[in-house]
């Protein structure tokens, strides 16, 4: 009997099931901190993913789940405590980070410290924090409802005590008070500022990241099934799983999400290959060669039945199943039904 468990493409298939998983927001989550030694990516997710002493800083919930989200008055502050790694001093930082923002957005930068408190300040240094771009304002940043990939490169320059351990997004309101969200903050250590920068889950579960020219193929490998066992599916560049990654490197960092399937114990394909594929007692049924390889074929009277034998999963109460085969038929088709049982006759 040839039973397969599958996690990419089938070839010559005749019946698939597999329990209908939705993948859409928890299947694409990250677990905040999972990263390799020079790439950081956090997500608001977890117990204590932010270390902030900040008034008007909590970790919310969000449509497509949680964020860091400021409220309150002129300014905002969002420091994000870098865990697995550090910035060096005369090292160039691919940061991208997804934000929305309601009011008018003033004097945005980018900052660097030891702590978590004493950004209140823009442009030049003190003994708490320096500004990764000095006196210039970050550019690109605009009021929007919806969420919007921020990505540039930093040149962290001279470092104050041998490295930062804390990168800070700093925004004022050009109004009395405003609200902003921000996630999926990415740090990544980068040799050339003109590079795409795609970071995706390696198969051991930490992040990884490449880089390489703006229109060139990114070549990420698929990742791992999901911590409850469902299989890989494909990446995508949106928590949504609307925009599928297209393979190339873009301008500015991308952030890869992967869609599950269902778990590798929830999938059934029968191909009717092999030496006893399908339980049948029925008269007119056969095994037999065709165009395309070994099909389940019948030939006979007034009505067909093709039981299949569910080796490797069963079909539970209450639950959603997608069913799909390949046919071929001669004559006028009525009545047909999918039905299930315990055993291979009396389907009548």
């Amino acid at each position: 009997m040839k039973i397969k468990r599958i996690a990419g493409i089938f070839c010559a298939l005749s019946v698939l099931i597999s329990s209908v998983c939705s993948g859409a927001v928890s299947g694409g989550r990250f677990n905040a901190f999972a990263a390799s030694n020079d790439v950081q990516v956090e997500d608001f997710e977890g117990n204590n993913p932010v270390h902030y002493v900040l008034d008007g800083i909590s970790v919310t919930s969000t449509e497509e789940d949680s964020a860091l989200k400021y409220t309150g008055g002129m300014y905002a502050q969002f420091p994000v405590r870098l865990n697995n790694i550090e910035l060096k001093p005369n090292t160039k930082y691919a940061v991208s980070f997804k934000y929305k923002l309601s009011g008018r957005p003033n004097k945005p930068y980018l900052m660097a410290g030891n702590n978590a408190s004493n950004w209140n300040f823009y442009g030049g240094e003190n003994p708490a924090a320096k500004s990764l771009n000095g006196s210039t304002p970050l550019t690109g940043i605009t009021g929007n409802s919806e969420w919007t990939t921020y990505s540039t490169v930093i040149d962290t320059g001279t470092v104050v005590n041998d490295s930062y351990k804390y990168l800070c997004f700093y925004i004022q309101s050009a109004g009395s008070s405003f609200e902003m969200y921000l996630d999926d903050f990415t740090v990544y250590e980068t040799a050339n500022d003109t590079d795409g920068v795609v970071i995706y889950k390696s198969s051991n579960g930490d992040y990884a990241a490449i880089a390489g020219a703006v229109g060139a193929d990114a070549n990420v490998p698929n990742g791992p099934d999901s911590a409850d066992g469902k299989q890989f599916l494909k990446w995508y560049t949106d928590k949504g799983l609307t925009q599928e990654f297209g393979g190339k490197f873009t301008e500015g960092t991308t952030l890869l999400y992967a869609e599950y399937g269902a778990k590798r114990d929830e999938i059934f394909v029968e191909d009717f290959e092999g030496n006893n594929p399908v339980h049948y007692v029925l008269d007119g049924i056969s095994v037999t060669d065709s165009e395309e390889g070994n099909v389940l074929k019948y030939t006979g009277g007034m009505y067909a039945q093709f039981p299949v034998r569910l080796n490797n999963i069963e079909l539970k109460p209450n639950t959603k199943y997608a069913v799909s085969f390949k046919y071929k038929l001669s004559g006028k088709p009525n009545k047909p039904y999918l039905m299930a049982g315990n055993n291979a006759s009396n389907w009548n």
